[in-house]
């Protein structure tokens, strides 16, 4: 499946699309490329990104501990995410005949936030692994991913 660009933008106060202007060649050079093509135009509210600190926490402080506490070394951490995102959030929707599983780079903030409150609570259920909060200065994972 071809991948479909997208461009941000904001509605100012009389209702007028103002394109962010850093993306303009890019977007000159997909028009042209569907001259004379009908298109789809949808405009929906922009979804708040998820934020370096809350991927920090994820990579640096939580999976890390839920490593090291199953007997997992560093460099599988990516292994570790991997495992965790197929247990609580499984597959992507069908037709997915590879079976690929839901990605943390599509969700937003709200969702990739959720998602960090579940992997806490299912490595304190099923593990008995506690996880510092988010900002937790005390914690010694925490100190040392910074």
């Amino acid at each position: 499946m071809p991948v479909t660009p997208a461009w941000r933008g904001v509605v100012d106060k009389d209702g007028k699309l103002i394109m962010e202007p850093s993306e303009s060649s890019l977007r000159k050079y997909q028009l042209q490329r569907l001259k004379n093509k009908p298109v789809t135009v949808t405009i929906k509210a922009a979804a708040r990104r998820k934020s370096s600190g809350m991927l920090g926490y994820l990579f640096g402080v939580v999976y890390p501990i839920i490593a090291d506490e199953l007997g997992y070394k560093n460099y599988e951490i990516d292994q570790v995410h991997d495992a965790i995102i197929r247990e609580l959030r499984g597959l992507q929707p069908e037709p997915n005949p590879l079976k690929l599983r839901v990605s943390l780079a599509e969700m937003g903030h709200e969702d990739g936030s959720a998602f960090v409150d579940d992997v806490r609570h299912w490595a304190v259920t099923n593990f008995g692994i506690i996880t510092p909060d988010a900002g937790a200065e005390d914690s010694e994972h925490a100190k040392t991913a910074k």
